[in-house]
């Protein structure tokens, strides 16, 4: 085993260590990932997956299914935690990804680098234990600019380029930002002057929209009709403070420093200095005509970014992840390649792992709302041995949703859930209903209490899989779009 194949693999079992260690502590069951779990194990339950995704913040759209679709086929797992690990599964095979990414566009040496870089990306890390609609889009950005770089290297079979066209598909399925992934195969036929591939990638991308076209098709248009009420109407009812002077010297570094966890200066310094070494390296023909052309989807990418008008959160971004992941790592390979004959490449890249694994390590720390929840449903159980629960929620107070969510999941996952069950709350202020036995860590007891009335009354409701499955995957039965 040569040198680069024992690198690859210490970078594979750092990226297995940061992804899974501590991981049950760490998978986030706020009220998305409670959400989301919740809607996967009735789903499986059911037997039935969901013909939509959940709804996008900028209205009201929803995305596509196969988000849901593949978390929901992750409940065959053998463990309870099944959907969080599909996704960690997939933050992790996207530093493989990289590394076959990085020898076809330079070389191996290129390919360690990106994967190393790619390894120890804190957002990345993170994005591995978060069930969001987003948190697949970085792997698939991976998978289709792996693609990308094959097809100019590599003649391609009808399956590869239909699952290339399905993965891209299924990263816009997943989160519309994405749909600027469509710049690489346009661009594509463009600079490689290849149409022939243009009939099979559309095949792909439509079998990716079948799900979403079934919804469109029942439901009298309905995400199509709100997506150009969007474009031509809804966005502009939004100002935002879009200078480019901000954007590019605020936002963007911020954010390159979010994804790969080199300080600030650092990730300025990377930003500002990748596009014109690309662009020199390519003039002088150093660098291949798929990095140029990586550079052009990025800075179309870019721009749309900087005119979108809605919500630029970093975790919803992580279509810019393979851009970052590989710019970074060319500024580091050029520096190891001018130094080669000396000690500084070896002290370059343990400069870097130096920099960036403090934020690493933080990554891997237990989260809060995962662990307090646990304490919730082990009090309970002290409590009341050998009893199951129905939690309940007050109509109206929305705040305290992400808790009673939470709770009920984590009720589920441990077995101690039932319709039936013992009912218990959390206390709200904004919800009277303090004749309960109040318990420790904000528990109430509703069981044989005044708080019967308001069950009644239907001021209280159960927080249960059923209800949470039917509000996220079947709102469109009861509204009727």
């Amino acid at each position: 085993m040569n040198r680069n194949k024992i690198l690859l693999l210490l970078i594979l079992l750092i990226a297995l260590f940061f992804r899974f260690y501590n991981s049950q502590n760490r998978y986030g069951i706020g009220y998305d990932g409670s959400r989301d779990a919740l809607v996967a194990f009735e789903s499986a339950r059911q037997l039935q997956l969901p013909l939509t995704g959940s709804f996008s913040s900028i209205g009201p759209i929803t995305f596509g299914p196969l988000y849901y679709w593949y978390i929901t086929l992750s409940t065959l797992l053998p463990t309870v935690w099944g959907p969080w690990v599909a996704i960690n599964v997939a933050s992790f095979l996207m530093v493989f990804i990289m590394y076959k990414t990085g020898k076809l566009l330079i070389n191996e040496s290129f390919g360690i680098i990106l994967a190393c870089v790619t390894a120890l990306s804190p957002a990345q890390i993170i994005s591995g234990t978060q069930l969001q609609q987003h948190a697949l889009i970085g792997f698939l950005s991976s998978v289709v600019i792996y693609f990308f770089v094959k097809h100019y290297y590599q003649r391609f079979s009808t399956f590869e380029y239909i699952l290339w066209g399905f993965c891209l598909g299924s990263a816009i399925n997943s989160h519309y930002q994405a749909v600027s992934l469509l710049t690489l195969p346009l661009l594509a036929v463009i600079f490689f002057k290849r149409k022939k591939f243009i009939f099979t990638f559309i095949l792909g991308l439509f079998i990716s929209f079948i799900p979403f076209l079934i919804f469109e098709l029942t439901n009298h248009w309905f995400n199509t009709r709100n997506i150009l009420d969007y474009i031509l109407i809804g966005q502009y009812r939004v100002w935002t403070s879009n200078r480019w002077i901000i954007f590019l010297g605020n936002f963007i570094p911020q954010f390159w420093s979010y994804v790969t966890g080199i300080p600030i200066f650092l990730s300025s310094i990377a930003f500002f200095s990748s596009v014109p070494i690309i662009l020199y390296l390519y003039i002088k023909k150093v660098l291949s005509k798929p990095f140029f052309v990586i550079l052009l989807s990025f800075l179309a990418l870019l721009t749309s970014l900087r005119y979108y008008r809605g919500e630029k959160f970093f975790g919803y971004l992580q279509f810019f992840h393979p851009y970052i992941f590989i710019f970074t790592s060319l500024v580091l390979y050029l520096l190891v390649r001018k130094f080669k004959m000396s000690v500084l490449p070896t002290l370059i890249i343990i400069g870097y792992i130096i920099l960036v694994v403090p934020s690493s390590f933080s990554s891997v720390s237990s989260d809060s709302f995962n662990q307090i929840t646990k304490r919730r449903v082990e009090l309970l159980s002290s409590h009341y041995p050998n009893q199951v629960f129905t939690p309940y929620e007050c109509k109206g107070a929305y705040n305290a949703k992400n808790d009673i969510q939470g709770l009920t999941l984590m009720l589920f996952m441990n077995k101690k859930f039932s319709n039936n069950g013992r009912k218990i709350a959390l206390y709200n202020k904004e919800c009277d209903f303090f004749g309960g036995k109040r318990l420790d860590l904000n528990l109430i007891d509703l069981t044989d209490s005044s708080a019967s009335g308001r069950l009644a009354e239907g001021e209280l409701y159960p927080m249960t899989p059923y209800t949470v499955w039917d509000e996220t995957a079947r709102w469109y039965f009861r509204e009727e779009p």
